[in-house]
């Protein structure tokens, strides 16, 4: 969708299909995120995980990359 009809559905009347398709009003089903085309995925780590964390964090600064970049490259080479 184009920043116009976003700027309508923020600014005007809500219509109430597309806040029920976008990930903030339903984010286990949706088809948008504020109107753009993407997908979003939440990882945590817990607990005796934050090493793990710490680590990749250290691997991606290391390649010069941020964190989402470094695991999104990471999961593209684990096909």
């Amino acid at each position: 969708m184009d920043l116009r009809a976003l700027r309508d559905n923020l600014t005007g009347p809500r219509d109430a299909e597309v806040c029920r398709t976008c990930y903030w009003g339903n984010p286990g089903d949706y088809s948008h995120i504020s109107l753009r085309q993407m997908r979003r995925v939440d990882l945590v780590w817990d607990a005796e995980e934050i090493g793990d964390h710490d680590r990749m964090s250290r691997l991606a600064m290391e390649a010069g990359e941020g964190l989402a970049d470094f695991i999104k490259r990471l999961l593209a080479g684990a096909e």
